[in-house]
């Protein structure tokens, strides 16, 4: 199947964002969606869950502050993939995080979904790591602007969804690396 590379004409009058989100979903077509809004957001976040659960995929998240306004309207959406098992996997690059507060404390602490939280200061890369969320190998939505909302997002784009895993599963082997490194500095201090 040959990628298609065009990008959804959010302007275009005769078709609403949503309509063209439905369509890319259903179609799982390569088309690249570009968001300008938090309700856009939020929109394809939900339809990407709803995907999570519609194909049994994983899903993972990397974000700056995991913001509770924005996730409390979605914890309805979280819950339904934690009823399906589907595994969450959320890395937070805010070293202030706290869990207690957020409105998806309950998943949290039930463990349905797996936390991360990094301190960019530990890790330098951490402060310039993209924000996004995606699911399975090939579903996405990628910040290109947190300040405004704006992201560009597809259903079936595996060389994006691939570069995106290697930055998560990066974060991750880093973390630990620098979890192991202050555990033999502990060490050599006692």
């Amino acid at each position: 199947m040959s990628r298609n590379t065009n990008h959804v004409d959010n302007n275009n009058m005769n078709d609403t964002f949503e309509k063209k989100v439905d369509r890319c979903k259903r179609k799982e077509l390569s088309d690249i969606i570009e968001n300008a809004s938090r309700d856009h957001a939020k929109y394809l976040v939900k339809a990407l869950l709803d995907k999570a659960i519609k194909k049994n995929e994983p899903i993972r998240i990397v974000t700056g502050t995991f913001d509770g306004d924005f996730y409390k309207g979605l914890v309805d959406a979280f819950s339904a993939c934690t009823e399906k098992n589907i595994p969450i996997s959320v890395i937070v690059l805010d070293k202030e995080f706290n869990p207690a507060s957020h409105p998806m404390a309950k998943l949290i602490d039930s463990g349905n979904i797996r936390l991360l939280t990094i301190a960019d200061d530990k890790i330098e890369e951490a402060s310039t790591a993209p924000h996004f969320i995606l699911v399975g190998d090939r579903r996405f939505r990628l910040e290109t602007d947190h300040d405004q909302a704006k992201a560009v997002a597809s259903f079936n784009d595996p060389s994006m969804g691939r570069w995106l895993m290697e930055t998560f599963n990066w974060l991750v082997d880093a973390s630990n690396k620098t979890q192991e490194d202050n555990h033999r500095e502990c060490v050599a201090a006692a």
